[in-house]
């Protein structure tokens, strides 16, 4: 499993990328963001 990447996510609108880095493996990260999806976004864009 490959550990320590950068990743980008596209928001749903298709106006927005996140950019994250992670230590953990990408599908871990991934289901993270599944679960907290919407309080990053929130975070992300407005601050």
């Amino acid at each position: 499993t490959t550990r320590n990447i950068i990743y980008v996510l596209t928001c749903p609108c298709k106006l927005f990328d996140y950019i994250g880095e992670t230590g953990a493996s990408l599908p871990q990260r991934l289901t993270y963001h599944r679960k907290h999806g919407n309080r990053i976004i929130k975070e992300f864009l407005l601050g």
